[in-house]
């Protein structure tokens, strides 16, 4: 199979194609019932989405941010997403970002994007309507890093990398799965 022309890599047909099987998700989440001993409601556990990046459009900019919420690794408290709306699009990186593009590699750390989604005491009567793109690969797609990690991380990130054995390749709806059971 010959190789995609430059900067087709992740195109719909490319050698990584994430465009063809990708998703488009609706989310309406109704007022929230079940409050914790602070007042908020817990309406997606802290995760990080599986794909590549995942591209959300609120419905309302009203309350700000509608509950998305990223935690800052450096003091572990979450941060609100500032603004939302249908004119706002937040980019959320994904695990497979981190895979592909050489998670710890030095001087290149881009966040990890873990995120929740909660509802503050004076919104819980108020209704949460998102619309996410997930940008990934096909289910069955085997998972390999573009970029090789640092030696130093080759076993922890990719076993069998730095004695230069090919790491054990990993399905994406594997991935995925194990993901998704952690919501539940």
């Amino acid at each position: 199979q010959r190789a995609p022309p430059p900067g087709r890599l992740f195109a719909e047909g490319g050698l990584r194609d994430m465009v063809s099987h990708s998703q488009f998700h609706i989310k309406r989440m109704h007022p929230a019932p079940v409050k914790d001993q602070e007042g908020f409601a817990v309406r997606m556990p802290l995760h990080q989405d599986p794909g590549f990046i995942s591209i959300v459009l609120h419905a309302s900019a009203d309350p700000p941010g509608q509950g998305l919420e990223v935690l800052d690794e450096a003091c572990g408290a979450f941060v609100p997403i500032p603004s939302s709306g249908p004119e706002v699009a937040t980019v959320v990186v994904g695990q497979l970002f981190h895979l592909l593009c050489g998670r710890g590699r030095a001087g290149y750390r881009p966040a990890k994007a873990a995120h929740r989604v909660v509802t503050g005491p004076m919104d819980m009567d108020k209704e949460r309507l998102a619309a996410t793109f997930f940008f990934q690969p096909a289910p069955g797609d085997l998972l390999e890093a573009l970029v090789a990690p640092p030696e130093a991380l080759a076993d922890a990130c990719a076993p069998g990398l730095a004695q230069g054995v090919p790491a054990q390749q990993e399905a994406f709806s594997d991935r995925r799965s194990r993901t998704l059971a952690r919501y539940v």
